[in-house]
């Protein structure tokens, strides 16, 4: 299925009358700004525009960050956070969110692509939901599979589910920096739960397994059977030799990108019905669009970016879906993760999966057109070279394991220095390498990384918004008349940094009353009742003119309403409220007229909790 960013941003909606309690995604490559709307779908406010995407206003996603962050916990192959175009300074809430990661076997990379999302509701079972994508967390437009299983938090534990909650554990072996107490129970108590759940089969499914691959201290796993009546590989990257390995004796078919299989000798395919798709097939940007993270369009993946292997035999169909490609790496380097799913071969299998069109119904094989292995042309040996030399850059910087430490020089200024005892081998090439924080832009900011006894680089007079923990980097290298350059982002580890960040980022935020009384009613709103473009363009909730407060029935009649009929919302504007009190700037942003409006209903509150409302 084509699987749009919009498609996981539903997948994560919560049951209804339940909320997010916490959530561990992996994945390969990382969109700061794909993580950044990610919150919104576990919230209970309608927070979609016509269009179908989710919003980007910004007072949504503060709220949405605000709310979730801490209860999401997100690890990413080091070295493969993406470079956003422009910085925003919500990214500051991400930064205790992201982890990065490195595979435990040489030349490996951290690759699964998983959500274990827990939701929680009063009186009730917690619900899990498990999210299985070949897709990365970003806004690409590619051609990928996504399974969603539903489960319930049961009495009795299941082996079944033993390898998912091996897979949760293992985590915190594999990242770069030590994880946050809040971080490490989280794991803790999700894998230990994970036994007891019970996932529900989609229609058509008998019974699924769960393969994670390349885990800390384990063995090489192989989940495919020895042989098969009939075979289907589905995979963006293939390799002769584990094509190979499948071993099929009957029918064999191969669905690929085209300069994958022109890179393969076509003696090695003559076994198999090969297949690419189509040129129609793939989703253009629209003609003026912009793209949705704002970044680089070229950067997008597009095309097949699906991984799937099925196999029939005698009327039994078996599918492995996830993030693993047909190549040596994913299954002798990589970390990985693979669902499996069986059924009758009618509803599950090769056979499946490629049956004709019928009755109108759309079907793959509408979409893909026969390659024929006499177009190969081999692969690009240079270019290989130079990309894995880029690879080894990435990889050396990592390997720095860089820390950043800020020391104040004035009033809401300070001095960042970058700076590593490390010495991992260097790239077998010349390299140039620049850093910046991700809050500056590489035009202005960007100094040399460079090496005097260790590795650092030093930026004078950074503001305090200017303060992060995410640092660009670009490398340059050139091998055998090619040049290439990589750029990615590291969320390092930090000291020196005001300990009450969060709260003066949304001071900065809500730069003033009208700001906070647009906020204030995104909060009471009524869902479907009070749109975001109704809350920041009348004047009949924006406060007067000049950024000052209306003591007016518009809020007292939100703030009572919310009280009878959503008390949970009046938490929401007492978090609020609480954030704002514990700064001097945020404290002065509060009108005197609202905290007379806001003291005795928050009594109120306060006294219908102890009665158990």
């Amino acid at each position: 299925t084509l699987f749009p960013y919009t498609t996981l941003f539903r997948s994560l909606r919560p049951p209804p009358g339940f909320h997010l309690d916490a959530a561990v995604s992996t994945t390969y490559s990382l969109d700061l700004m794909a993580l950044l709307v990610a919150p919104l779908a576990f919230t209970f406010f309608d927070w979609e525009g016509d269009d179908g995407q989710p919003s980007k206003d910004p007072n949504a996603l503060l709220e949405a960050l605000r709310r979730h962050v801490d209860r999401i916990h997100v690890f990413c192959q080091a070295g493969q956070i993406a470079v956003p175009k422009t910085y925003r300074l919500l990214f500051g809430y991400l930064e205790s969110s992201v982890h990065e990661v490195r595979a435990v076997r040489d030349g490996g990379v951290f690759h699964p692509k998983v959500w274990i999302v827990r939701y929680v509701a009063d009186g009730q079972p917690a619900q899990y939901r498990r999210l299985c994508a070949s897709r990365y967390l970003t806004f690409d437009r590619s051609w990928d599979t996504l399974l969603v299983l539903d489960g319930e938090v049961g009495k009795e534990a299941t082996k079944k589910n033993e390898p998912l909650s091996r897979f949760i554990r293992s985590l915190q072996a594999m990242a770069v920096q030590e994880l946050t107490d809040n971080t490490k129970n989280t794991l803790a108590e999700l894998a230990r739960e994970l036994d007891y759940v019970e996932f529900q089969l989609p229609e058509h499914i008998e019974d699924i397994e769960f393969w994670p691959i390349g885990l800390p201290g384990e063995q090489d796993m192989w989940p495919f059977p020895d042989s098969a009546d009939r075979g289907l590989v589905i995979a963006p990257f293939v390799a002769e030799g584990t094509l190979r390995r499948l071993n099929i004796s009957g029918e064999q078919a191969i669905v690929s990108r085209v300069e994958e299989l022109e890179a393969i000798e076509p003696d090695k395919l003559r076994d198999y019905e090969i297949f690419a798709l189509s040129e129609g097939a793939d989703i253009e940007q629209e003609e003026g669009a912009e793209p949705d993270d704002g970044s680089d369009t070229g950067s997008l993946l597009s095309g097949l970016h699906a991984k799937l292997f099925a196999f029939d035999d005698s009327g039994i169909g078996r599918v492995w879906t996830g993030s693993a490609n047909a190549t040596n790496a994913a299954f002798h380097q990589n970390v990985e993760f693979l669902v499996e799913m069986r059924g009758q071969s009618k509803y599950m299998g090769v056979e499946a999966i490629l049956r004709p069109q019928q009755k109108g119904i759309s079907v793959l094989h509408d979409l893909l057109e026969p390659f024929s292995p006499d177009e190969g042309g081999g692969s690009d040996s240079s270019l290989q070279a130079l990309e894995n030399l880029l690879l080894r850059l990435r990889r050396f910087v990592v390997d720095l394991e860089l820390e950043v430490h800020a020391e104040q020089s004035e009033e809401n200024l300070f001095d960042l220095r970058l700076s590593s005892t490390k010495h991992p081998d260097l790239p077998d090439a010349e390299f140039d390498l620049q850093c910046w924080p991700l809050t500056l832009r590489q035009e202005a900011g960007a100094q040399r990384l460079i090496s005097d006894g260790g590795w650092s680089s030093s930026f004078s007079s950074v503001s305090f918004e200017g303060l992060t923990t995410f640092f660009a980097f670009e490398g340059r290298i050139s091998v055998d008349g090619r040049s290439g350059v990589c750029r990615f982002v590291l969320n390092l580890p930090s000291q020196g940094f005001p300990e009450n960040r969060r709260q003066r980022l949304l001071r900065y935020m809500l730069k003033d009353q009208q700001q906070l009384m647009r906020y204030l009613f995104l909060l009471l709103g009524e869902e479907g009742a009070l749109s975001l473009s109704e809350i920041s363009g009348s004047s009949r909730y924006a406060g007067t003119g000049n950024g000052g407060f209306h003591a007016d029935i518009p809020m007292l009649e939100a703030l009572v309403k919310a009280l009878e009929r959503a008390p949970e919302k009046i938490d929401q504007v007492a978090h609020l409220v609480i954030d704002l009190q514990k700064t001097d700037e945020g404290r002065a942003l509060l009108p005197e007229e609202f905290e007379q409006i806001w003291h005795p209903l928050w009594g109120a509150r306060e006294e219908l909790s102890r009665r158990g409302g």
